[in-house]
């Protein structure tokens, strides 16, 4: 922090990556604490629901209705001070403290997260990210 100016901090994990993060950081600009980037994934998997050990229904990787944690994140320089610590992580540490303290906030995030979690993932996202083309004022091709 000591050589960060900025009134509000991005915090990123490095196998998560966004492709337009711009308006979480719009999102978080009024607001104390903190802002976690969230997202519905699809999960890689085929969902059944049993009824009496039947099947009753079949889905094949469905999105979650729920929001999860991109690995993305906006915080004020005040919540900093008073919650992180000098050394550890602030996910398991300090997200449950500010939640119960109501200083966190969700961004549901519509984009595009490629999540680098496996080898395999590593590769698909070398591939995506390969074929993405920028112009000179930022937007994709």
């Amino acid at each position: 922090m000591d050589w960060i100016s900025s009134k509000k901090i991005y915090v990123m994990n490095v196998d998560d990556i966004l492709l337009d993060f711009n308006p979480m950081i719009l999102f978080q600009e009024h607001k104390k604490g903190g802002i976690v980037c969230l997202h519905k994934p699809k999960i890689g998997y085929g969902l059944a629901r049993l009824r009496n050990g039947m099947i009753i229904r079949f889905q094949e990787k469905p999105t979650i209705k729920y929001g999860v944690s991109c690995g993305h994140y906006v915080f004020d320089r005040k919540t900093i001070a008073d919650y992180f610590p000098v050394k550890g992580d602030f996910e398991p540490n300090v997200l449950p403290i500010l939640a119960k303290e109501r200083l966190l906030y969700g961004y549901k995030y519509h984009g595009e997260w490629i999540t680098i979690n496996t080898y395999k993932e590593y590769l698909e996202a070398l591939e995506k990210l390969k074929y993405i083309k920028w112009t000179n004022r930022g937007e994709r091709r």
